[in-house]
């Protein structure tokens, strides 16, 4: 992994500039009341207009967040004793070996099913569902507040419902990557096996120390500052 590239004079004037350009366009956008006295020409100005802000505003996204890539974003498969874990059945687990059960979540409907067939039935609050690896079906941002803030509610009206998730130890955990290298650098050090040509094993006394070994895996770089 490497650390990311410093922003040039130009990408801080492209990440700055063109949400601030379209922000400024949207106040002349008509609106819904001004459809009886509509002006055509400025109609067809702000939306002419927006396209390469629309263009701009994405290039914008892709230089603030190129080369930030968490763990798990480099990562296919994680499993423990063999069983295939999701990054909120992990999370959840080590909540429980501290005696704290997840009681409510929130996320997309395929997220809330995976993690509900690991914990159980906690309180969840859909607020996206899936059509596709890069699409979704997304509420409102006023609408999923609302239906977190129901379900936090409802989450604490049974909280006798709910048990800490603890998978008890010693631990076994499968790591697969997306590619090959971080699986055959990991295997030099000897707490690490090579399961596959993207795939390492270890061992772990528990989720907390499973937990500190995926960190050290996320986050090490030998360019590391200060």
């Amino acid at each position: 992994m490497h650390a990311p590239k410093p922003l040039t004079g130009f990408d801080v004037a492209v990440a700055v500039g063109a949400p601030l350009l379209l922000a400024v366009l949207e106040i002349f956008h008509p609106h819904v009341h001004d459809w009886m006295t509509l002006d055509l020409r400025t109609w067809l100005t702000v939306h002419y207009a927006q396209i390469p802000l629309f263009m701009l505003a994405a290039l914008a996204v892709a230089i603030l967040i190129r080369g930030q890539q968490g763990i798990f974003a480099t990562l296919a498969r994680v499993a423990i004793n063999g069983v295939n874990v999701t990054e909120g059945s992990w999370n959840a687990a080590i909540a429980g070996q501290f005696n704290v059960p997840v009681i409510m979540m929130s996320g997309d409907d395929a997220a809330i099913a995976e993690v509900r067939k690991a914990i159980g039935n906690i309180e969840a609050a859909e607020t996206k569902r899936t059509l596709g690896f890069h699409s979704a079906n997304t509420l409102t941002p006023q609408a999923s507040y609302t239906a977190i803030g129901q379900h936090v509610t409802a989450a604490f009206k049974r909280i006798g419902d709910f048990k800490p998730y603890k998978i008890p130890g010693p631990l076994t955990v499968e790591v697969t990557f997306k590619n090959y290298l971080p699986a055959e650098v990991l295997a030099y050090l000897p707490m690490f096996e090579r399961a596959d040509s993207h795939s390492i094993r270890f061992r772990a006394k528990d989720m907390a120390e499973a937990s500190a070994i995926m960190n050290f895996i996320g986050e090490y770089r030998p360019d590391l500052t200060p």
